[in-house]
């Protein structure tokens, strides 16, 4: 089990998110003297762009870090991030569609135990691939890991870039397997058990789909409304995660989906085993397949983070609470994939 005590860029972080999506823009302009955009918040990550003195841009969240506020800034007219900056070096404002939102923005926190909830929802994955627990890429970075991260993203995701990923995230929030598994399960469980084993025996249906649809009629009325929820999100964490380690997401919106899937797995299940018992069976659903070449692996992980002492599932309790937050906003301007 690869757990140790949380790094220190796990544990100053203190970020404020936006839960809900807000009519008003908080805009920044850069005072004084041009400034150096880095990739994170602090002085000692790369620099990635500058911005002129008098020039605006979007505040989209802000972080306080050991040297001091740090916030995520964007371009007026483009939502991509372009990195974080030093808050006080920005003269800031709000603006809005000159009335107050029906729903405004409603800032929160995040503690140390909450993120540390967010990054244990995909731990049956983390720790079958063995990775880190505690840290948000999970991963030493490094050339080689960056590398080895954007090659996983395109061969289980056809991820080949920032775009592919947001649209992958879009996906999972707007149905994933979940979808298909409720269509499917619909139609099996009203089969009489004749009509069920004359469409498994019809030489049209191959083998593997005949599991997916015994799987389906199996679980339906099992799940209900939780369905494959703890597939689909555990799988939206890892890739939150992943896609912060390939440089396909800052720091911010990582967080922002984490959370984001966070509270609705919270919400969905009473425990850390339902949890991965869900993640086991759409994990069935979604590849028979892999399931008979690695489905043993994966079930001793889940046996393993339920019974030892370290595990993030038995050290981090699951009634914690957990804020609601919005998708990343970039997310939800992508169309479903197909």
């Amino acid at each position: 089990m690869r757990v140790s005590v949380l790094v220190p860029a796990l544990c100053f972080l203190v970020i404020s998110i936006p839960s809900l999506v807000s009519a008003q823009t908080d805009v920044g302009t850069v005072s004084k003297e041009a400034i150096q955009v880095h990739r994170e918040a602090s002085t000692s990550s790369d620099v990635v762009g500058a911005l002129a003195a008098g020039e605006q841009v979007r505040i989209d969240w802000s972080v306080a870090a050991e040297q001091g506020e740090w916030c995520s800034v964007s371009r007026l007219d483009d939502p991509r991030p372009l990195g974080f900056v030093p808050c006080q070096r920005l003269d800031r404002k709000t603006i809005g569609a000159g009335k107050p939102p029906a729903e405004p923005a409603r800032p929160f926190t995040l503690t140390r135990a909450q993120m540390s909830w967010g990054l244990a929802a995909s731990a049956l994955l983390t720790e079958h691939n063995r990775g880190r627990h505690d840290t948000l890429a999970g991963i030493a970075a490094t050339a080689q890991s960056v590398s080895d991260q954007r090659l996983t993203l395109a061969r289980w995701w056809d991820v080949a870039d920032r775009d592919g990923l947001l649209r992958a995230l879009a996906w999972l929030d707007a149905g994933g397997h979940r979808q298909q598994f409720d269509q499917i399960g619909e139609k099996a469980v009203h089969l009489s058990p004749e009509e069920f084993e004359a469409q498994l025996s019809n030489p049209e249906v191959r083998s593997d789909d005949a599991e997916t649809i015994s799987v389906a009629r199996k679980y339906f009325a099992k799940l209900g409304a939780r369905s494959l929820v703890g597939w689909d999100y555990a799988r939206y964490v890892s890739l939150c995660r992943w896609g912060y380690t390939a440089g396909y997401l800052d720091e911010g919106e990582a967080w922002q989906g984490i959370m984001h899937a966070a509270g609705i797995l919270r919400r969905t299940f009473g425990s850390w085993r339902e949890l991965g018992e869900n993640y086991l069976i759409g994990r069935q659903f979604w590849s028979p397949e892999e399931t008979r070449r690695g489905g043993a692996d994966y079930r001793a992980t889940f046996e393993q983070l339920l019974s030892d002492p370290a595990s993030p599932w038995n050290r981090i309790p699951w009634s914690l609470e957990i804020p609601e937050a919005a998708a990343p906003a970039a997310t939800r301007q992508r169309p479903d994939r197909d």
